[in-house]
């Protein structure tokens, strides 16, 4: 079953502009992961978590996506 979402992305004149996208799943797989620092939780304001991670690695898959369009609003 193919999954549907949208990715958004900043135009260089600021517009917002996305793509539909389609795949497969992704296939997930453990991985042994050493972190010597982490700081990207305290960089986004976030508290480190106290529980233990988990780590997956996935190959990827194939991504079909629509030509990008501009983001209307319809907000007065």
């Amino acid at each position: 079953m193919r999954k549907r979402y949208r990715y958004y992305s900043e135009a260089p004149d600021g517009a917002v502009r996305y793509a539909d996208i389609q795949h497969d799943p992704w296939p997930l797989y453990d991985a042994n992961v050493k972190i010597v620092e982490n700081t990207l939780f305290e960089a986004n304001g976030f508290p480190t978590p106290d529980l233990n991670p988990i780590y997956l690695y996935s190959p990827g898959v194939k991504t079909i996506a629509s030509k990008n369009k501009r983001l209307t609003s319809s907000l007065p």
